[in-house]
C-alpha cells in the first residue's frame, strides 16, 4: 500500500508524480521543563510547562509526468494533517523550513520537515449535544415533579415579608421578615427526615439508635411500648399519605408537637400495616412527630415513608440540608443596659425590690421566641410584661430554669417564647453572692430565634412590600445582596414638625425629613404600630410630600385630632413605643457580600442536586422563609456525560444557547460563567481560550468569565454540568492524545 498523507483535506494520492517515501514514527511530544538549582540544595527543582510542539520528518519522491508547481503549492500550506498510518486522527501542522526543491528536482528525493503541535485530534467527532427543559416552581416550600439528577439551574433567594392581624396605637403587631437561621432542606419524595434533637431530655422515654432516620425508643412508665419516632415538614392544606410495609400492625400516631411525659392529643392516628396506608390533609405549617407503635419489641419497622399525595412505591429518604445565617441581631447592649436590682420567680412573680438579685429588660415582640445566654448562677429566669417593668409589676409567663453551679467560665442558654401582650422581656441573672456581676453582664446574649449565634456577620434582612423585594444573587462569580426596601425605627427624637391642611380639617399631619431614598411616589409601608389604611385613627404614609417647608423625602403621619392634639404629643408617645417602618427605596442599592461563612453557603446551596423523579423543598426558618424561585432540570433532559476516548485531556469547544446568565460546572466545580443577555447563543474555544458569537463571528471574550486552564476533560467520563436557562448545549473537540 502506498504511503500518503491529507493537508487541509487534499490527498497527497491525487498529486500526480508525488512519492511519500517514508512516514515519520508515532512518537510523544516532549515535556518542556524548567529546572532550578538553588545553592546549599542537592540536585534541582523541575517544573513542568506543558507538551512541546515537535517535528515529524517525511521523506518524498518524484516519478512520472510531475507538477512541481502543483507539489509546492501542496506542502506551502499550514493547518490540518493526517498520516496514512494514523488514517483516523489529525495533526494541527506548519512547515516553517525552508524546503530544497531544486534538490528534489534534481535527486528526485527530498526530507520534509513538518512542525506539529504536541496533540491529535479524531478525523471523524460525533458532536455530544443535549436539549434542556425544565420544571419550576416558587413558593416557600415547592415540590417539583419530573426532576432530573442534577445540579439545580436556578434557586433564587428572595425575600418575605408578613404581618398577622392589625397593629393600633395601644397593640403593636410584629413584622417578620427573612433574617437569621434560615436552613433549606432539599429531598427526594419521602419526606421522613431524622433529627437527633428528638433525643435530647425526653426523661420518660428510653432511646437506642438503629438505623439512619430511625429512632426506636421504649416507654419507662408502662413499660412494653415500643415505638419509632420521626420529625418531618408539612404544609397547611397540603395531603400526605404516611405508609409502611409491616407484615405487623402498626398504631400510627402523629402530633404537631409532643410534650415528652405528658398526655397529648394527637393530630390523626391509625392502624396500619402494608396492606393500608393513612392519607391525611394538614391543617397547619411546621413540624410534625410521627409515631409508629407496637406492642412486640421483636417486631422491626420497615419502610416507613411520608409523602405527597397518595401512595407510591417506598423509596428511602434521600436528602440534604443547606444552613444559610443572615445574621441576628444582638438586643441586649450592656453599655444602654436597663437593670433593677429586683428578683422575681414563678412562687414570688412580682417584681420584688432585693440588692443580692438583678433583673435586665428589653423591649420584645408578642409571640415570639428569644434565646437567652449567660454565665451560669443558681438561678435562670425569664418572664415578660405588657408595661415597663418596675418595682411589684407582676411578671407573666415566667420560667424558673436551673443552670447548675456557678464557676465564671461555663455559659449556659434558655429559650423562651413571649406571649400575646408582652412588650418587654425579663431575664433574672444573678442570685448568689459569689457571682461576678461585671463578668455575668459581659456573657450574657439575647437573640430572637431558638439559639445564639457568636458569628460577627452584620445582620441581613429581606423584605418585600408589594411588588418590591429584596434579594440575594451571584454575578461574575461575587455574591451581591440587593435592597428595594429600607427600615428605620422613629422614637420620637426625629424632627417632626405639624401642618394642616384645609382639605383634611379632621387630621394633622406630621412629617420628618431624616429618611433619604424614599420613592417619590406614594407607596405605603409596614409598621408594627400604625394601620397602613387610610380610614384608621392612626395612618403612616411614606411619600414624597409637597407641601412647603416639609421636603421630599418625608415620612407622614396622619392622625386625628380627637387622639393627639399635636406633634409634641407624637413625639412623646414615639419615645416609649419605638415604632419600625418598612418602605420601598427610591433607588435600589447593591452591595457585595463579603462574609465568608456566608459566601460557603451560599455556593453550597447553588450547587445543591435535585433528585431523580421528585424534589422536595422546604424550609425552617427563625423568622421568615424565603420565597424560592427554583427551576431543575426535566427528567429525560440531564446533564452531559462526555466520554474522552483520548489519552490525554482534551480542550473542548462548547456551543451553548439561552438566556441570561449560565455557569458551567466541570465533575461539580464551577469553572466558567457565560452571559447571554446580549446574544443568545456563544461558542467557547477552551483551548483557544476565546468566545465569540457563531452568527457574526464576533468576539465575546467579555461575555465568558472564569479559568479557561481549568477546563481539562481527562481521559474516560466528565460531567458536563450547567446551571441558568440553558436551552441547548453541544461539545465537540472532547477527544485527544498524544
Amino acid at each position: 500500500m502506498r504511503y500518503y498523507v491529507i493537508i487541509n483535506g487534499v490527498n497527497s494520492l491525487t498529486i500526480e508524480g508525488l512519492a511519500i517515501k517514508t512516514l515519520p514514527p508515532i512518537s510523544k511530544p516532549a515535556m518542556r521543563n524548567l529546572r532550578e538549582e538553588i545553592d546549599g540544595r542537592d540536585g534541582d527543582i523541575t517544573t513542568e510547562l506543558g507538551y512541546g510542539a515537535y517535528d515529524k520528518t517525511l521523506e518524498i519522491g518524484l516519478f512520472g509526468d510531475y507538477d512541481i508547481n502543483k507539489i509546492i503549492a501542496f506542502f506551502n500550506s499550514k493547518g490540518k494533517i493526517i498520516f496514512s498510518d494514523e488514517p483516523d486522527k489529525y495533526y494541527n501542522f506548519e512547515i516553517v523550513d525552508k524546503i530544497d526543491y531544486t534538490k528534489l528536482v534534481k535527486f528526485r528525493a527530498a526530507t520534509i520537515n513538518i512542525h506539529c503541535q504536541p496533540f491529535k485530534y479524531p478525523v471523524s467527532e460525533e458532536p455530544q449535544e443535549e436539549e434542556y427543559e425544565y420544571v419550576e416552581a416558587t413558593g416557600t416550600n415547592v415540590t417539583l415533579d419530573n426532576t432530573s439528577e442534577a445540579i439545580f439551574n436556578k434557586i433564587d433567594l428572595l425575600g418575605n415579608t408578613s404581618q398577622t392581624g392589625t397593629p393600633t396605637p395601644s397593640s403593636p403587631i410584629p413584622i417578620n421578615v427573612v433574617s437569621g437561621d434560615n436552613t433549606i432542606d432539599i429531598c427526594g419524595k419521602n419526606l421522613l427526615k431524622f433529627d437527633n434533637s428528638q433525643n435530647k431530655n425526653k426523661s420518660n422515654w428510653s432511646y437506642t439508635t438503629e438505623t439512619p432516620g430511625l429512632i426506636v425508643c421504649s416507654k419507662v412508665s408502662g413499660g412494653g411500648s415500643f415505638y419509632a419516632v420521626y420529625e418531618t415538614y408539612v404544609e397547611e392544606n397540603q395531603q400526605y399519605t404516611i405508609s409502611v410495609e409491616d407484615d405487623t400492625n402498626r398504631n400510627l400516631y402523629c402530633y404537631k408537637d409532643v410534650i415528652w411525659g405528658t398526655a397529648v392529643s394527637d393530630l390523626t392516628n391509625k392502624n396500619i400495616n402494608k396492606t393500608t396506608s393513612l392519607t391525611f390533609t394538614s391543617s397547619y405549617t411546621g413540624k410534625m412527630i410521627v409515631g409508629f407503635f407496637t406492642s412486640d419489641a421483636t417486631k422491626t419497622l420497615t419502610k416507613p415513608q411520608i409523602e405527597k399525595g397518595t401512595a407510591t412505591t417506598y423509596e428511602p429518604y434521600i436528602g440534604n440540608s443547606y444552613p444559610l445565617y443572615l445574621g441576628v441581631e444582638e438586643l441586649f447592649d450592656k453599655d444602654n443596659a436597663n437593670i433593677l436590682n429586683a428578683y422575681f420567680e414563678t412562687s414570688t412573680p412580682n417584681l420584688s425590690s432585693n440588692d443580692n438579685a438583678r433583673t435586665l429588660y428589653i423591649e420584645c415582640s408578642p409571640n415570639t421566641t428569644y434565646t437567652i445566654e449567660k454565665l451560669r448562677s443558681q438561678q435562670f429566669n425569664v418572664g415578660c410584661t405588657s408595661t415597663q417593668p418596675v418595682i411589684d409589676t407582676t411578671i407573666q409567663k415566667i420560667e424558673n430554669g436551673t443552670m447548675g453551679v456557678y464557676d465564671g467560665t461555663t455559659k449556659a442558654s434558655y429559650t423562651y417564647t413571649t406571649n400575646s401582650t408582652a412588650k418587654y422581656l425579663l431575664v433574672r441573672y444573678a442570685y448568689a453572692t459569689q457571682v461576678d456581676l461585671n463578668l455575668m453582664l459581659s456573657s450574657i446574649k439575647i437573640q430572637k430565634g431558638n439559639k445564639i449565634n457568636h458569628a460577627s456577620t452584620q445582620p441581613i434582612e429581606l423584605c418585600k412590600i408589594g411588588t418590591y423585594q429584596d434579594y440575594i444573587y451571584k454575578d461574575n462569580g461575587k455574591w451581591y445582596l440587593h435592597k428595594e426596601i429600607g427600615k428605620v425605627v422613629l422614637n420620637g427624637s426625629e424632627n417632626w414638625t405639624q401642618f394642616t391642611s384645609a382639605t383634611l380639617t379632621n387630621t394633622i399631619l406630621c412629617g420628618t425629613n431624616v429618611i433619604d431614598n424614599i420613592p417619590r411616589v406614594e407607596y405605603t409601608g409596614l409598621s408594627n404600630y400604625f394601620k397602613n389604611n387610610p380610614s384608621s385613627t392612626w395612618n403612616v404614609d411614606i411619600e414624597a410630600l409637597t407641601i412647603s417647608g416639609i421636603g421630599i423625602d418625608t415620612i407622614r403621619i396622619r392622625i386625628n385630632k380627637n387622639v393627639v392634639s399635636d406633634a409634641s404629643v407624637l413625639k412623646t408617645w414615639l419615645s416609649t413605643h419605638n415604632t419600625i417602618v418598612y418602605y420601598v427605596l427610591e433607588t435600589p442599592t447593591t452591595t457585595e457580600i463579603t462574609d465568608t461563612t456566608l459566601l460557603e453557603q451560599l455556593e453550597a446551596i447553588k450547587n445543591a442536586i435535585s433528585y431523580k423523579g421528585q424534589t422536595n423543598i422546604s424550609q425552617t426558618n427563625n423568622d421568615m422563609p424565603f420565597i424560592l424561585n427554583i427551576s431543575a432540570l426535566k427528567e429525560g433532559s440531564d446533564h452531559l456525560v462526555i466520554n474522552n476516548a483520548g489519552n490525554i485531556y482534551a480542550k473542548p469547544t462548547m456551543d451553548i444557547e439561552g438566556t441570561g446568565v449560565v455557569d458551567i460546572y466541570l465533575n461539580d466545580v464551577q469553572i466558567l460563567e457565560a452571559d447571554l443577555t446580549e446574544t443568545n447563543n456563544i461558542v467557547i474555544d477552551t483551548e483557544s481560550m476565546e468566545a465569540y458569537n457563531p452568527d457574526t463571528n464576533a468576539l465575546a471574550n467579555r461575555q465568558v468569565t472564569g479559568d479557561y486552564s481549568k477546563i481539562k476533560l481527562e481521559p474516560g467520563e466528565n460531567d458536563l454540568r450547567f446551571s441558568g436557562d440553558l436551552s441547548k448545549a453541544t461539545v465537540t473537540k472532547y477527544k485527544r492524545w498524544l
